[in-house]
């Protein structure tokens, strides 16, 4: 990912708060085929590794989970949020519009896990996206009947990647002058909408 000084992220806390905020991500994958990509729900180990280790399922109909091999290297994509920046916002003159967004690159190489493993990663997830959703009583796997439960895990392939490389970029208007700053900030507040109110926020911080 091409990053510029001012835009880096070096902090890994705030890459891993970036990446466990933005969940649902995109893994992509160079086979004999040419490139595949998934778009997956995962789930960050922090504690694992240098940079953490990501878990995440597929369906076992999808090809993609057989160029995990153990060897092959993968990129999953963490998209945060994002907001198109009206150089009409800036108090500087003969500027352009621009975009401004939080990303992190997780690179490692995935391998497949047991199906123990992939029945405890799958309570993980749901206990992940469940506590969203408080305080409502959380669902959990114990809900469905056992049959059901084990023919499902049936039908998807676990995956664990350790993170072998991380790169995470907030181009949130680092290299503009202060008076620019805030004219984005207003434009943003101004413009209302969830992506943009997020960048406004991410900027003030």
């Amino acid at each position: 990912m091409y990053t510029p000084k001012h835009f880096e992220e070096n902090n890994l806390a705030v890459a891993h708060t970036t990446m466990a905020a933005n969940s649902f991500a995109l893994v992509c994958v160079s086979d004999q085929g040419g490139v595949d990509a998934a778009h997956v729900p995962v789930v960050l180990d922090r504690s694992a590794g240098e940079f953490g280790e990501l878990h995440f399922h597929v369906a076992k109909q999808n090809p993609i989970w057989q160029a995990f091999d153990g060897q092959r290297e993968a990129l999953v994509i963490f998209s945060g949020p994002h907001a198109y920046i009206s150089a009409d916002w800036y108090d500087s003159e003969n500027l352009v519009p621009t975009w401004n967004y939080v990303a992190v690159h997780a690179t490692g190489v995935p391998s497949v896990i047991s199906e123990d493993q992939n029945a405890a990663l799958l309570d993980a997830l749901a206990a992940q996206e469940e506590a969203h959703l408080a305080p409502k009583s959380p669902w959990t796997t114990a809900k469905m009947e056992s049959d059901l439960h084990k023919r499902m895990l049936g039908g998807i392939v676990g995956l664990a990647m350790p993170i072998g490389k991380l790169e995470a970029k907030a181009k949130l208007s680092q290299n503009r002058p202060d008076n620019d700053k805030v004219g984005v900030i207003q434009g943003l507040r101004k413009r209302g909408g969830d992506m943009e109110q997020a960048i406004a926020s991410l900027m003030e911080t």
